[in-house]
């Protein structure tokens, strides 16, 4: 089973790297935030969440405890620490969470690497308290969890979340104070729709998991289109000072089906490819970097050279 899930979370971290547009972040940043929700989440739910349940059963009664208490359990804990690993991250320099889609990135990862623990959980659960065998109970989570609740679970609201996190640190020249609203807005976005899918509204079938995660899924798909589109903006001001970089090269690479099929109509493949690369690179060096930073002159040479080696040779008498 937990070979199961990890191959489960390899699968879905691939797709989340898909997700980037240009950004190619270390692969130890990207491993640490899926560890993070794996191991500090993942542990500091199994140590606190029977805690917090005795508490809501004390306060507001046992029976409504039992209904209610996913529902505000839940969110509280794990929306709180999954974000915190964003934060984590997102002190630390070289991994440069400086936009908003940084900042949903590396809150899907987290997510993730929680939703990883949290199913192998449930699978064993189900072989030593339920009696299920192994294979009955990986494949009963896989349905429910891994397929039915994917598009709707702890990725994307972590994914919701970070996209505050990347506001705030995107944003330094406007208020602290809106932009910390913004940030605890975003949270509280993510902590709704997470308690909105553990409530007992809509009952407990499979097809109301199915039916209570649509809103989220239409949440972060808005988010996301928001924080790709604004990249896109700023990657084209950024083009636009180059020189080098035509608005028809930036549509060809605003998505990877575009930059395929201006690789596959190309005259030379490789060199579109090769061109490719070299371009992104220096649109994320300028980015990141600065224009007159070395790592741009860098980019600039690399971007001249694959199109200079390709280039025929002019006859002597021209």
């Amino acid at each position: 089973a937990a070979v199961f899930w990890a191959v489960y979370g390899i699968a879905a971290g691939w797709l989340i790297h898909r997700l980037q547009l240009f950004e190619h972040r270390a692969v130890s940043s990207t491993i640490a935030a899926v560890v993070w929700g794996i191991f500090v989440v993942g542990g500091i739910v199994a140590l606190v969440g029977p805690d917090l349940q005795a508490l809501l059963d004390k306060v507001v009664g046992i029976e409504t405890s039992r209904e209610w208490g996913p529902a505000i359990r839940a969110p509280f804990i794990e929306e709180s620490w999954k974000l915190l690993g964003v934060v984590a991250l997102a002190l630390i320099p070289r991994v440069r969470v400086v936009r908003v889609i940084d900042g949903v990135y590396f809150g899907m990862l987290s997510g993730l690497g929680f939703l990883v623990s949290e199913n192998a959980f449930f699978t064993n659960q189900a072989v030593n308290l339920e009696g299920a065998s192994v294979g009955t109970a990986v494949f009963e989570t896989f349905l429910s969890r891994g397929v039915l609740a994917l598009p709707f679970s702890h990725v994307i609201y972590t994914g919701i979340a970070g996209a505050g996190i990347g506001y705030v640190l995107s944003r330094r020249g406007s208020s602290g104070i809106g932009r910390t609203l913004v940030a605890f807005g975003f949270y509280v976005v993510a902590f709704l729709l997470h308690g909105f899918n553990n409530s007992p509204i809509l009952g407990d079938a499979e097809f109301s998991l199915f039916i209570k995660g649509i809103p989220a899924l239409a949440v972060f798909l808005v988010v996301l289109w928001w924080a790709r589109r604004e990249y896109r903006a700023d990657l084209a001001e950024l083009a636009a000072q180059s020189g080098t970089i035509t608005d028809e090269d930036l549509d060809a690479l605003s998505t990877r089906r575009h930059r395929r099929t201006a690789a596959k109509h190309a005259a030379d493949h490789q060199l579109a490819r090769e061109s490719q690369r070299a371009q992104i690179d220096l649109l994320v060096a300028t980015d990141v970097y600065g224009p007159e930073s070395p790592q741009v002159a860098e980019a600039q040479r690399l971007l001249v050279k694959p199109v200079a080696t390709h280039m025929p040779i002019e006859d002597e008498a021209d």
